[in-house]
């Protein structure tokens, strides 16, 4: 099967949406939450949080990335998926980071990432599993589409 460039940032949306959605669904609406489009070589999403500010920055990956060429649809449905995934992720993260803070200070950092992604991993199967399909059809309409000259519209 071919590869092809997908550009990320049309799923930028997406992400918003579902880091609103979750955060809510998580009781994190104490934070001011923003939402930035970075270039970044290591993650899909990523977040930082100033807990005594209470205040969290959500990134979302805008370089283009490889996937195996399908059909389009199927293209856009599958990173769907992994966008809400993404935010579902991101959001479960900042539900623990007072909590890993704490556990910072005791374990080896790599100790304490993993068990935040063991808590993370369960979180997952309890909240985000039974709804991703729900998930996904409800934010499709939110991909923004190319136009044939590459560039990409709401």
């Amino acid at each position: 099967m071919a590869e092809k460039k997908v550009n990320l940032s049309r799923f930028f949306d997406v992400f918003k949406h579902e880091c609103r959605h979750w955060c809510s669904v998580l009781g994190l609406v104490d934070w001011d939450i923003v939402f930035r489009l970075e270039d970044d070589d290591n993650s899909f999403a990523s977040y930082r949080a100033n807990l005594s500010s209470r205040k969290c920055v959500f990134s979302f990956n805008s370089k283009d990335i490889d996937i195996e060429c399908l059909d389009s649809d199927l293209d856009d449905r599958m990173l769907c998926g992994r966008v809400c995934y993404s935010a579902f992720h991101e959001s479960a993260h900042l539900l623990l980071v007072r909590l890993q803070r704490v556990v910072d200070d005791y374990l080896a950092e790599d100790t304490s990432a993993e068990l935040t992604h063991e808590c993370i991993g369960r979180l997952v199967s309890a909240f985000f599993d039974p709804v991703k399909n729900f998930r996904v059809e409800n934010t499709m309409s939110l991909i923004r589409k190319e136009t044939k000259h590459g560039k990409v519209r709401k």
